[in-house]
């Protein structure tokens, strides 16, 4: 049943289709889509989602994936407290599940403590849970080369602080060919407890969150 409603979230954070409409209005801007959802599994994280800005005559090679705070100290350059992990090959950042169209890169909370490869967890026989395994968890080993914040020297995320991320495409030359809009705030929540389960199962299947009963 738990990999049922784990199956269910992460099918949920990455269906959500980009609209066109969208899309084509960015691109006229140089730009393009970018989405972000927090989600506890395959680990804790935000999978960001674009459609691939490579064309047939301009192939993406790498991308820049960059993690801003939202809450800098005043006075303060927010560039300095950036989070990068630079120089992903594009051929590692595979589509994802139920949108083909779609690539996807999981940017995780921490980057020390990452398994080798999907967490046992995840051995299942549930496709939409192998499908992930494979798609994101060989992207852990670009978290442990992350590039820390300059000012703060920071390489994971806090927990209940808010991130915004951005990502730029470069050819083999390593010029920039388009960069993303920066994605909706994402605040950082913390790990699940065996004893929120109850709640996710009520979320995932009937699609709303149960009243206090002392209201």
């Amino acid at each position: 049943m738990l990999n049922k409603v784990r199956s269910d979230v992460l099918t949920a954070a990455s269906t959500y289709s980009i609209p066109d409409a969208a899309t084509s209005a960015l691109e006229d801007a140089g730009l393009f889509a970018l989405r972000a959802a927090f989600v506890h599994y395959p680990t804790d994280g935000v999978i960001l989602s674009w459609v691939n800005p490579s064309t047939a005559k301009v192939p993406v090679d790498t991308y820049d994936i960059c993690c801003t705070p939202v809450d800098v100290p005043p006075g303060e350059d927010p560039a300095g407290y950036r989070i990068w992990v630079r120089s992903f090959f594009a051929a590692k950042v595979a589509g994802m599940p139920g949108q083909p169209q779609q690539v996807g890169f999981l940017f995780t909370v921490r980057c020390d403590k990452l398994p080798t490869s999907g967490p046992p967890a995840l051995s299942s026989q549930d496709p939409v849970l192998n499908k992930f395994d494979s798609v994101l968890s060989g992207q852990y080993a670009a978290h442990r080369k992350r590039l820390p914040a300059k000012k703060s020297s920071q390489r994971e995320l806090k927990v209940g602080d808010t991130y915004q991320f951005q990502v730029f495409a470069y050819d083999r030359n390593k010029k920039l060919i388009r960069k993303s809009r920066p994605s909706m705030p994402q605040v950082i929540m913390p790990q699940q407890s065996f004893v929120e389960y109850p709640l996710l199962l009520w979320k995932t299947y009937l699609g709303v969150t149960p009243k206090s009963s002392l209201e």
